[in-house]
This record gives C-alpha cells, sequence and structure tokens, in this order.
C-alpha cells in the first residue's frame, strides 16, 4: 500500500541521502533543519503539514497534522549521524507564525540559512572539480574516443553468412605473412550495410588477438572533430603513433610537412617485435578540405612487411563529390575495370534479416508476434532497388527501435516503410505528434545545420528558447518565471532520437550531439528543406535557421529582453501570467572570442570560446548575414582568436565563401584575406601577440592596421599598447615600425606544395583555382584563396614546363 501514499519528497530524500554510499553522504549531501512555528495560524494552503478539523461547535478549524509531523520525526531520525548538518530556530516570539523580512533579525536569519547553504553547495562543487580535475592528454582522448566506439558496437554486433565472408577476408588478411606486395585492405558497401559495425568487430578482436603485441590504431572518420578533415586526422594520428613508437620527431603543423611525417612514421618505425595494425572507417566521411577525400595523402601500396592497412568506404555514386572507391582501387594499382583480388572485398545485402531483428530486439529485452515479424518481412521483400540502403541493418536497427515499443497486443500499429529515407521521415513525423511539431523542426534543423561539429544540449535549450514559435507552442497552458525553454521537454526529444544521435567531446569539456549516419542528416535536409532547394510551405527556411543559429553564437540577445512574436505575445499576456508583456530576457550566454584570460596571454592562460570561434562566421555566411560576418572577419581579435585556436586553414575558407556570398564586400575581405596568407608560416607558430604585431606593420591605410589602431585606442580585450604610446600597465606591448612601407606587400598566399622546382602556373577562368607544373613531374590544381590542393596530376615522364587551363575551365594541359 505504501506506494500510493509515498511522497515525492520521501521518495528524493531516500534516492539522495539514504540509498548513498556513506562516503557520498559526507562528501555530497546536506541537511538544513529548520524548525517553523505557529504552522496553523499560516495562511491556507501554505502548508501541508495543517489540515482542517472540526471543533465541537462544528466550525472548521486548522490544526497541525499529527500524523505529519510523526512522519517527519521518523524521517529525520534516519539521517545518517555522519551526514553534515545544521539547525535553525527562527529569532523573536516561540508563537509567532512565518516571518517578516521587514524585520531587521529575521533578515539576518534568512541571509545565515541562504549563506550557509551557498557555502556548502560551493564547497562541495569544488572539491568534486578538484576531484576530476586531469590534465587533458588531447592524445589519449582521441585513441579513448574511438576505442569506446568500437567496443560498443562490436558488442552489438550480428554475425550472418554474408558478413562472416567479410570477416575471414579480413582476418585472413592480418594474419597474412609478408609476401612483399606491401598492399592495404580495402572493404566497402552501400550506405547502412553496416560497415562500422562490422569493421567495429574486426577491430576488438583485433586487439584482443594482439594482446598488447604492437600498436593498433583505430579511427571512425566523422566521429570526432579531429577526424573529420585530413589536416587534424593526420595530426592525431602522428601524435598517437609518436607516443606508440617512444619517438621525439614533434608532429609538424603545416600540411605538406605533416603528410611527409606520417608517410615516414608508417614505413620506418614499424618492426617485426612492434607491427602496427592501422583501420580506418569510412574514408568518404571526410570533407574536402586538403583534397581529403583524394587520399593521396594514405599510403595504399608499398607499404612495410610490419604494417596492416584495412580501409572502408561507400561505392562510388555517379556525382564526383564522393569517389573514394576508386582513388583506394587507384592506389592498390588497380585498374578501372580489373578484378578486385584479394585485397578489396564488398560488404553484400544482409542474408539473414529475420535473425539480425530478433538479435536488436533482444539487446532491448524485446520479441516481436508471428503477425508483427511477417510484417517485417514483408516490408524487408518490399525493398526497391533505388534506395541505397533499404534492406540493409540500418533500416533494420532503425525498425527495430520502433518495434520495441509496440506491445503484442498491439498488432502492426501501421505499416512499415521499406525505404531507409521513408522511415526515417515517418519517424519525424511521429516524433511531431508526440512533442510537437515546432519543437522537432527546430531541434531537427539544429543538428542537421551544425554538422560540421555538433551541437551541445545546453545549446540547444539556448537556441530553442530564442525560438518564438517553440515559446508559444510550449506556453499552451502554462508559462514559466522564466521565458526560457524548459530543458525536459528537450530531453524526452533527445531520448527518442538516442538510438541515431552521436555524442563527443570538442575538446572544450562540452559533449556535441550529432546524427551518427548520413541517412539522417540526409533525410532531415529533405523534410526540413525540401528536395532540389524548393523549400516545404509550413518550414521555416535553411536561410533563417542560419540566421538563429548566427545570432545565438555571436551573442545577439544575451543579458537583453527579446521582443515576443504576436503568438508568444498572445500566449505570455494571458490574465493569469504576465499581462502587458512584449519581451523577455530567454537568458542565453555572452558569446565572447576568450572566456578567461585574454587573446594575448599564453595558450596555458586563457581559454578560448572555440564554439563561437568554430561556428558563428560559418552560419552568419550561409544565413546572409553581411554585417555579423564581415564585421568578424575583418577583426583583428578575429583572426587572432583563429590562430590560437589553431583554425588558420578555416579561416581562409571562410574568407573565400564570404567574398563569394557578399561580392561588394570583396576588397575588405581580400586585404584581410591576404594579410593572413602571407603571413601564413608565422601565423601557424601560435604566438599570442603575433596577429596583432604583423597588424600593426601593414600600410596605414590598410584595413588590418585600422583594426589594430581601433584595439589600442578603445581598450577593451585584448589590451593593446604601442610602443611610445600611453597605455595600462599590464597590456601587450607591440612595437611600432616608423619608417614602415606603406604599400602593401603584392603576396598574398605562399603555397609549398611541390617537391621539386615550380616552372609554370596558370589561373582558372573563374580565378578560384591555380594549375602549377614542377620538375617533381606533377601538377597541382590549388585553391587561390586557401592554397589547399584539390588534386595531384601525375603522368609526366620529366619535368613539367607548361600548363594552361581550358576557355572554360574544365580542363588542364599540360
Amino acid at each position: 500500500a505504501q506506494r500510493f501514499v509515498i511522497s515525492v519528497t520521501e521518495e528524493e530524500f531516500k534516492r539522495g541521502l539514504l540509498w548513498v554510499s556513506p562516503q557520498r553522504q559526507k562528501e555530497q549531501t546536506l541537511v538544513l533543519q529548520r524548525t517553523v512555528k505557529a504552522l496553523e495560524e499560516a495562511k491556507d494552503g501554505l502548508w501541508i503539514d495543517t489540515k482542517e478539523v472540526q471543533d465541537a461547535q462544528g466550525t472548521k478549524v486548522k490544526v497541525v497534522d499529527a500524523e505529519a509531523q510523526q512522519l517527519l520525526s521518523r524521517q529525520i531520525a534516519m539521517i545518517p549521524p555522519h551526514v553534515p548538518t545544521s539547525t535553525y530556530t527562527p529569532p523573536g516570539d516561540s508563537n509567532k507564525a512565518g516571518l517578516d523580512k521587514q524585520k531587521p533579525e529575521d533578515r539576518a536569519y534568512l541571509r545565515k540559512v541562504c549563506d550557509d547553504f551557498g557555502e556548502s553547495v560551493a564547497k562541495s562543487m569544488a572539491q568534486g572539480a578538484q576531484k576530476l580535475a586531469v590534465t587533458r592528454d588531447e592524445t589519449v582522448d582521441e585513441a579513448g574516443h574511438h576505442l569506446l566506439f568500437a567496443v560498443v558496437r562490436a558488442d552489438k554486433f550480428c554475425d550472418t553468412e554474408t558478413t562472416g565472408k567479410v570477416v575471414a577476408a579480413v582476418q585472413e588478411y592480418l594474419s597474412r605473412r609478408p609476401d612483399g606486395s606491401g598492399q592495404a585492405f580495402v572493404v566497402h558497401g552501400r550506405s547502412g550495410a553496416g560497415k562500422t559495425y562490422l569493421m567495429s568487430k574486426i577491430m576488438v578482436g583485433h586487439i584482443e588477438e594482439r594482446a598488447g603485441k604492437g600498436c593498433v590504431v583505430i579511427r571512425f572518420l566523422g566521429t570526432s572533430p579531429a577526424s573529420s578533415a585530413v589536416q587534424p586526422l593526420l595530426s592525431s594520428l602522428c601524435k598517437q603513433l609518436r607516443r606508440c613508437y617512444d619517438k621525439e620527431e614533434e608532429v609538424p603543423s603545416d600540411f605538406k610537412e605533416l603528410k611527409a611525417y606520417f608517410r615516414k612514421a608508417v614505413a620506418e618505425w614499424p618492426s617485426e617485435e612492434q607491427p602496427l595494425t592501422l583501420f580506418i572507417d569510412s574514408v568518404d566521411q571526410l570533407d574536402d578540405s586538403n583534397a581529403g577525400r583524394r587520399l593521396e595523402w594514405l599510403p595504399m601500396s608499398g607499404l612495410s612487411p610490419h604494417v596492416r592497412l584495412v580501409v572502408s568506404t561507400l561505392p562510388d555514386p555517379d556525382n564526383a563529390e564522393f569517389q573514394c572507391l576508386a582513388q583506394l582501387r587507384k592506389g592498390l594499382g588497380l585498374a578501372d575495370g580489373a578484378s578486385e583480388g584479394s585485397c578489396i572485398v564488398e560488404v553484400e545485402t544482409i542474408s539473414d534479416h529475420i535473425r539480425v531483428l530478433r538479435h536488436l530486439l533482444k539487446l532491448q529485452g524485446r520479441t516481436l508476434t508471428p503477425e508483427q515479424e511477417a510484417a517485417v518481412d514483408a516490408a524487408f521483400l518490399l525493398r526497391g532497388e533505388n534506395d541505397d540502403a533499404a534492406g540493409t541493418p540500418l533500416w533494420l536497427t532503425i525498425v527495430a527501435q520502433f518495434l520495441a515499443l509496440w506491445t503484442s497486443y498491439d498488432g502492426v500499429k501501421f505499416a512499415i516503410n521499406p525505404s531507409v529515407r521513408g522511415l526515417i521521415k515517418d519517424l519525424f513525423e511521429r516524433l511531431e505528434t508526440t512533442h510537437g511539431k515546432h519543437l522537432v523542426r527546430a531541434v531537427l534543423a539544429f543538428l542537421t545545420l551544425c554538422r560540421r561539429s555538433g551541437v551541445s544540449e545546453t545549446e540547444l535549450v539556448h537556441l530553442l528558447s530564442l525560438d518564438d514559435d517553440v515559446l508559444a507552442d510550449i506556453y499552451e497552458w502554462w508559462v514559466p518565471s522564466m521565458r526560457t525553454c524548459p530543458p525536459l521537454v528537450l530531453t524526452m526529444l533527445l531520448a527518442e532520437l538516442a538510438p541515431y544521435l552521436s555524442r563527443r567531446g570538442d575538446g572544450s569539456g562540452q559533449q556535441l550531439v550529432s546524427w551518427y549516419h548520413r541517412q539522417f542528416w540526409e533525410a532531415a535536409e529533405e523534410y526540413l528543406f525540401g528536395e532540389s532547394g524548393q523549400q516545404r510551405e509550413g518550414f521555416i527556411s535553411r536561410e533563417e535557421r542560419h540566421t538563429q543559429l548566427a545570432d545565438f553564437f555571436a551573442g545577439k540577445w544575451a543579458g537583453k529582453a527579446k521582443p515576443y512574436s504576436a503568438w508568444l505575445s498572445e500566449r505570455v499576456q494571458r490574465p493569469q501570467f504576465c499581462p502587458g508583456e512584449t519581451a523577455g530576457d530567454r537568458m542565453v550566454p555572452t558569446q565572447p572570442l576568450v572566456l578567461e584570460g585574454r587573446l594575448t596571454s599564453a595558450e596555458s592562460e586563457r581559454l578560448l570560446n572555440t564554439r563561437r570561434i568554430q561556428e558563428h562566421v560559418d552560419h552568419a555566411i550561409r544565413a546572409g548575414d553581411k554585417t555579423s560576418a564581415v564585421g568578424d572577419l575583418c577583426s583583428i581579435q578575429y583572426v587572432a582568436a583563429k590562430v590560437a585556436a589553431d583554425d588558420v586553414s578555416d579561416l581562409l575558407r571562410e574568407y573565400s565563401a564570404a567574398i563569394e556570398r557578399f561580392p561588394d564586400q570583396a576588397s575588405a575581405l581580400g586585404e584581410f584575406a591576404a594579410f593572413v596568407g602571407r603571413n601564413l608560416d608565422a601565423l601557424r607558430q601560435k604566438i599570442p601577440t603575433a596577429p596583432f604585431q604583423f597588424a600593426l606593420q601593414e600600410p596605414d591605410t590598410s584595413g588590418p592596421y585600422q583594426s589594430i589602431k581601433r584595439l589600442a585606442e578603445r581598450g577593451g580585450d585584448p589590451l593593446i599598447a604601442i610602443a611610445g604610446a600611453s597605455g595600462a600597465e599590464n597590456a601587450a606591448r607591440l612595437v611600432h615600425w616608423r619608417d614602415k612601407p606603406q604599400q602593401s606587400d603584392p603576396c598574398q598566399l605562399t603555397i609549398r606544395e611541390h617537391e621539386g622546382c615550380v616552372n609554370a602556373v596558370a589561373f582558372s577562368p573563374c580565378g578560384k583555382w591555380v594549375a602549377s607544373g614542377s620538375d617533381d613531374m606533377t601538377i597541382k590544381i590549388c585553391s587561390a584563396g586557401t592554397g589547399e590542393v584539390k588534386c595531384t596530376l601525375t603522368g609526366h615522364s620529366g619535368r613539367v614546363w607548361s600548363v594552361a587551363f581550358s576557355p572554360d575551365g574544365t580542363r588542364v594541359v599540360s
């Protein structure tokens, strides 16, 4: 019978105090025991410790509830003696009901209770933080992320006849005696075929088999910021290999040097006593910065006898954006149409879908009725050949997630879509029915548009708080005291999306959420923003969503009231809530470039706002917010922040994107882009004051000089003082070059990619690309804005003396 009378307070008391270890009771619990006098004199409805009874004359009077007091006494008696406890008795008359804020003694009493509570909680939090305080090791963090990713998926893997063939082929390659071929091994299969789970099973099995002998390095590309682009990927791989083989050579930051370092590490460091196995899953998930998907950085043949390399990818579609399999075949020396032999294997269509489905449901402690199982079988057989992921493990995984919610008496609750894309869109529609269309569409949009790195749950709450349609929908029955989105509504939605999301750290302490599989962000793009660029009726446009993101990461509404839309005003201004209120503070944070310290401080003495540095300008450009995007890109503080965050290459990409989006600002943006480009090598040394000093050395009329001059004149963060001028004592001191040239250096970018002398250079007709020919017998096509190599053309047997683009820019002749 207790389950029907137990109170929420009692349940919290048990779970938070009584049912925890003695050590946690001492360190993480606190009891504040206040005596409340004259309960029967208090106003009606304020206390649950009183009840109404009839006296002898039949009049209703309020008395103290003796049973409630008895239960309270028993609860207090349960408090362990070692739990920190403070007891408070109100001052003054023992028969006085409540407290009077106007009386000094009552105010002092309340102040003491609040201060004691705040001090105790702060102390407990500080102790907890001190216990958790460790020196972060980026190399260990990255390796640990991918190892955990593999272990979790290996535990869920279900072997079938088709996957067994792939596992056997890879294991045969891994155990093969050195035969002099030195080739890598490639696993490919269509989207959703289960390659990642298959690779996870192989990785974990190989690690267990090695039992600590040798070096095993694993990466699931696209699942962390350091594995989403080729430059940070190579940097993290090199750092891990350097640690494994105990080498002293520092890992370089220049991309060309980084490629050479990686090839040397793979070629020279492994030995018979310390072999190397390198697993790289989903190379197609790399972005195309530095021609990452061209895979020229990855040695596919000529490997050391003590090296094994296993790579997975999608098959090549018709469009030219993802052609990784062709590049891998080329690296293996296989001509187009040649047989795959023993170095490439395909993950074929699943052979026993019902067995896999039962396995997935068993992991959740669920089973199906024969009727429900027959419905899944029928949908599986209806799959279309045009749907790349239909009938795959991904399709079964999504099906298993919603089938686990069906009961035996439900029967078949709704038709099961045989298409993965359709299945995902059906999921989105059901979520809208459950959680509200405005909330669901906003969360899906932010998850999809923040694809580069993801978005944290805290950021999602703030973004939803700034969306008036979301708040108006949530405030249908009740308006809270603060104009924010209750976190619980987001938590419930994310709980339903959890099987399809990936969580990862960003290096700043935040955990970011993003789609686990490309099928979800592609489906979300179509669902939210329409197919072929056609905006769906009733949905918010892509540009407006980017505007919401840009405004948040700029801190536009921090510390100020945002006006309500007509719909939200109607909700808030109802008589029982806040009549006349037209705007409200959404409680979103400010977004400075530096959270602690200054941009000119040493790296160990500052904390960068990496989320603002990485996200704001990108979203502002996509939103068409010229003022916001150009304002940052033409600011020396922003340049310094990108340098400090080791994002110089990304900064150059932002300049190129902004010049294309805002051609009327090309002059100002080009001036800053050239400033960064010609100082690229020095900026990559990450000397805190370098961007400011270089800006001071520019001509007086230039944008960078004017920016540093304004900064020095107004002060702020960072504090800058120019030699010979007055300034704060703690300001960073810069050297003023009095007789400096007043003409800008014509150099706009230095590209160092060739191994030999450069003999010829040609610009494409559109001006975006540069083709160069060299003594190293190659032609390189580079971005004129960033210097990144788009592709390397080989075939010459001697020096390349001349190159030229065709008039339409589609061909290069050499």
